[in-house]
């Protein structure tokens, strides 16, 4: 048995590791909140906000009366490898690379498909990062907001792409630059950032949300590398 956990996030982040050590393969079901909570000596409510963190950056799906289980395929086992390898920024540089490949390229779907309520909830997911000081919930709240624009697109194949990118946030090399950089002054650039996204979508201008997503992830790109060689 794991030694007793205090927080959901310290289950989470263990949780993760389990996952992306491949100990717990794509696809494959997880115990249930009440043998995580026998196992990990936490309450089931303790137990619900970890899967709920790591459901929202992708790393889980859950299905109501069939269990939760880590999502995608092999693109898992690839993320994890890109990351570990040892030139750690050059797997990062093609992830942010990829990403800027797609998610410029969702807007035109999101702009097609998407309602003004949809727009209100990404609101709602912005106003929750606007009140959190924990890097890691803020970090949280930063991969749902970009999940839920890629939801919007309403593909699944394109959905499964940005998953698949989406689970470098999980891996140690990416998460000790967050922890050294995600400053009340950062998460402040990186809300701008969001809400202008938002903005473009909002006014259904697809040139102007094209061009925030890109200077995001440009942003973005710039930052990291800045912390790698700091």
């Amino acid at each position: 048995m794991s030694p007793p956990m205090k927080s959901a996030a310290s289950l989470r982040d263990e949780l993760r590791r389990i996952i992306t050590s491949g100990s717990l393969r794509p696809g494959e079901r997880l115990p249930t909140e009440r043998e995580l909570s026998s196992t990990f000596g936490v309450a089931r409510n303790t137990v619900r906000r970890a899967l709920d963190d790591l459901s929202r950056s992708g790393l889980i799906a859950r299905h109501i009366g069939r269990g939760t289980f880590v999502a995608g395929g092999a693109p898992l086992g690839r993320a994890h490898m890109l990351f570990n390898d040892p030139a750690v920024a050059a797997g990062a540089l093609d992830v942010i690379e990829a990403r800027l490949a797609l998610e410029p390229a969702l807007v035109e779907l999101v702009l097609q498909r998407a309602t003004d309520e949809d727009f209100e909830e990404l609101e709602e997911i912005l106003k929750r990062a606007d009140n959190v000081t924990d890097w890691r919930e803020f970090e949280s709240c930063d991969a749902r907001f970009h999940r839920a624009v890629a939801e919007l697109a309403n593909n699944k194949m394109l959905l499964n792409i940005a998953d698949d990118l989406a689970r470098i946030r999980l891996e140690p090399g990416w998460a000790d630059v967050k922890a050294r950089t995600l400053d009340a002054k950062r998460r402040g650039e990186i809300q701008a950032a969001h809400y202008r996204i938002l903005d473009g979508l909002r006014s259904r201008d697809a040139d102007r949300a094209r061009e925030a997503v890109r200077a995001h992830l440009l942003d973005v790109r710039e930052h990291f590398f800045a912390a790698e060689a700091s």
